[in-house]
């Protein structure tokens, strides 16, 4: 199961823009319901364990990587992240992947159509 993070991409837009801000909301949503799938038990935090309930979830980002998202989520070395932690270090990971995924699909419309009319 992969993960879609819809955004609308704007370079014009300015960070109160309505397209940006339904971006973050989208990207926040997507954020907690990953959470939720790796604290299936309702506990309120994950451990590191935990995200191989989202491993292959998110485009181009391999299980080491989740790994280290982990380790820099847990500040505090408790070997356990809240819920607010796991967001705001997820999202970012989310965003570089919907823009890089975006991009290599991009890429790959451009080559095909580049065949086409040659």
């Amino acid at each position: 199961m992969m993960v879609d993070v819809l955004l609308e991409e704007d370079d014009k837009s300015l960070a109160s823009s309505p397209g940006l801000e339904d971006g973050n909301v989208l990207l926040t949503e997507q954020a907690r319901k990953m959470f939720l799938l790796c604290d299936h038990n309702g506990k309120g935090f994950v451990v590191k364990m935990d995200l191989a309930r989202i491993d292959g979830m998110i485009p181009n980002i391999s299980q080491q990587q989740l790994e280290l998202f982990f380790d820099n989520a847990d500040i505090f070395k408790t070997n356990y992240i809240t819920e607010n932690q796991f967001i705001e270090n997820i999202r970012p990971m989310l965003l570089r992947s919907a823009f890089s995924d975006s991009y290599l699909r991009k890429t790959e419309v451009s080559f095909l159509f580049q065949q086409c009319i040659h």
